[in-house]
């Protein structure tokens, strides 16, 4: 204790004797989200994100953003739920980018009453002056602070504006009161829950000439010398800055760089985005698809990827683009890349077949997931992609094949895919291949055992595909989860001598998956239907010795869904964070068993078979030239 106790203090004192002038440059080109992310740090980047003059040039630095308001229906069909989703949001007029600032489910409005219930009436200073129901509120979307203003009665008064009173610094609010004679006019100082007369006489002049506001004086920053602030950063403690980097979200990451060339050097630098990879949490994939046009009989479909936040559960798109729900198959393969859309009404909920022999569905598919890269395919294209840096390498069509494993060879820094041709054919052996990413050529290895094996637990039967039952690499080690096709082992491919051999699990049942947990191996155990789970970790895994962390008995009758359908849980993280996946829904509880969010999706089942760390590292993979009539993936276009 009082080891760490010191280090936590030498890692304060770091981050205190980091010049402000430092600090300031980095936060004013962060969002006001990551600004707020970066309080926790310490008292001194706390007091520095904090200082009124700080916060003054960073919001004169924020651009403006154009707000659009409007609602959508919550069903998939105007028919099914009488409410409404009611949207604000902010487009960045840089990147065209649309980001939520207010959203809230209600119920549906008589449009022939009235108009929509909820509007913004008014902007100053990034306050919003907005109304729901007759009643107004002020209110700050990056702090997401609010005030009530009252006693506006809107059914009666007209709200003509918001600013900000130069000498008090007080923010009022002009509106008008209608009348049988003339319009009143009243002012509201926000807080202070009076209203004050303002006279037409003494109105008119300030309506017809408009006096510029007087300019508050506020407290200045001093500019940072740059030569001063580069040589710091170049020696700053490599603490300091990891501290301050593992803070942010991986494309506030990217965007620091910007601050100078030595910020970008240091930020760049392969030990640091090492750590940092490290330090990630892994977040289980959700790959689902969903209608693209709900109301409307246009066969498209959305198809999706996203990574869910354990802690906030947020999720997070990862992949997301629009293509057509089934294809025809003739015109596929006869080299025609996309089909007519043909005027036909989708069932979108039964995605399993298509009825028609001449159609197909595609998908989109992720086969495995290692060190933040993921192996992705849609159609017959097939990559090898990092989502956080956008970058990706062309993969030879395996759709022929069973895709069991990648893996990185340690020794050559090479990335390799492993399938297998073969499984359930009676008439020929199942052989396993091996193929390196960046390269056209597979190379086969067979079916080597390990002579320490005491005997072949089914190797030759083949492997499930690793979209269902996907492996984890340790060090140098490919472990599978035990599946019934290898009596219920764990399989193991030395990714150096490349010879296979088995391991005993601690128990053996249907259901089990694998993860890291610090740096060792854990089995989530669980059952279909089945309300008890458990996780295990190898904690010796020479004499393969395994201690059971969890034994997880879930609430199921807070989940009446589970009660009419089918149902696999499983342990996704080394907390016991358990995922339930159950037709149309996701459930997310914790190691107590309790539930704690719901996530729905209409269309299709989403499924959770792999996990994403993200990193920044670079890859020689992606640097190399693409191969020729090569097509970008679409992955990103819906982003």
């Amino acid at each position: 204790m009082p080891r760490a106790k010191r280090a936590l203090d030498r890692r304060q004192r770091s981050l205190i004797d980091l010049p402000e002038e430092i600090l300031s440059v980095i936060l004013l080109l962060l969002p006001p989200k990551s600004v707020l992310r970066c309080r926790p740090i310490c008292k001194a980047m706390r007091r520095l994100a904090s200082d009124r003059a700080f916060l003054l040039a960073h919001h004169r630095r924020q651009p403006p953003q154009r707000l659009y308001s409007f609602i959508r229906d919550v069903g998939t069909y105007p028919e099914d739920l009488a409410i409404f989703d009611y949207c604000l949001e902010a487009l960045d007029l840089r990147t065209y980018e649309f980001r939520s600032v207010a959203r809230f489910t209600a119920n549906d409005y008589d449009c022939s009453i009235g108009e929509s219930p909820f509007a913004v009436l008014g902007s100053c200073d990034g306050l919003l002056l907005m109304s729901w129901s007759n009643l107004l509120y002020l209110c700050n979307p990056a702090t997401r602070q609010w005030i009530s203003i009252s006693p506006l009665r809107l059914q009666h008064d007209t709200v003509m504006g918001l600013y900000c009173h130069g000498p008090s610094s007080d923010y009022r609010v002009l509106y008008c009161r209608r009348s049988d004679r003339e319009p009143l006019f009243f002012i509201n100082t926000v807080g202070s829950k009076k209203e004050r007369k303002q006279s037409l006489l003494l109105l008119e002049p300030s309506l017809r000439t408009r006096r510029p506001p007087r300019a508050e004086k506020a407290p200045t920053m001093a500019e940072p010398e740059q030569g001063g602030a580069a040589a710091f950063i170049r020696d700053a403690p490599f603490r300091v800055v990891l501290e301050i980097v593992r803070r942010l979200p991986t494309r506030s990451a990217i965007r620091i760089r910007a601050v100078c060339k030595p910020w970008r050097d240091v930020t760049a630098h392969p030990a640091l985005l090492a750590v940092l990879h490290r330090l990630q949490p892994p977040q289980p994939l959700l790959c689902f698809g969903r209608a693209a046009c709900p109301n409307r009989y246009i066969p498209l479909r959305d198809y999706c990827v996203e990574a869910l936040n354990l802690r906030s559960d947020k999720l997070r798109s990862i992949f997301r683009f629009t293509d057509y729900s089934y294809l025809n198959y003739d015109r596929f393969v006869g080299g025609d890349q996309v089909a007519p859309i043909d005027d036909f009404a989708v069932d979108y909920h039964d995605y399993d077949e298509c009825h028609d022999a001449e159609c197909f569905m595609p998908r989109l598919t992720v086969h495995a997931s290692l060190d933040g890269l993921l192996v992705v395919s849609f159609l017959h294209a097939w990559y090898v992609c990092n989502p956080a840096t956008r970058q990706w390498a062309p993969l030879p069509d395996l759709s022929y094949c069973d895709v069991v494993g990648f893996y990185e060879h340690i020794s050559s820094g090479e990335y390799r895919v492993m399938y297998q041709i073969g499984k359930d054919d009676e008439h020929v052996s199942t052989y396993y291949y091996v193929l390196t990413v960046g390269t056209r050529l597979s190379r086969i290895i067979g079916c080597p055992i390990s002579p320490e094996a005491a005997e072949d637990m089914g190797l030759d039967i083949g492997l499930d595909p690793a979209k269902f039952s996907p492996p984890v690499q340790l060090r140098r080690n490919l472990h599978w989860p035990p599946q019934e096709r290898q009596g219920y082992h764990i399989l193991v491919f030395n990714t150096e001598s490349e010879l296979f051999h088995w391991m005993s699990p601690p128990v053996r049942d249907k259901d089990m998956r694998l993860l890291e947990i610090e740096g060792k191996l854990a089995l989530s155990v669980s059952r279909m239907n089945k309300a008890t789970l458990e996780l295990w970790r190898l904690e010796d895994y020479q004499n393969e010795i395994w201690v059971q962390m969890f034994r997880i008995q879930l609430a199921v009758a807070q989940m009446t869904e589970l009660h009419r359908e089918d149902w696999s849980p499983a342990v996704v993280s080394p907390e016991g964070d358990v995922l339930i996946e159950c037709p149309y829904r996701v459930l997310h509880c914790d190691r107590n068993g309790n539930l704690l969010q719901k996530f729905l999706f209409p269309d299709e089942a989403a499924s959770a078979r792999h996990a994403l760390r993200e990193s920044l590292l670079q890859h020689a993979i992606f640097l190399a030239p693409k191969w020729h009539n090569v097509s970008e993936p679409p992955f990103y276009m819906g982003l």
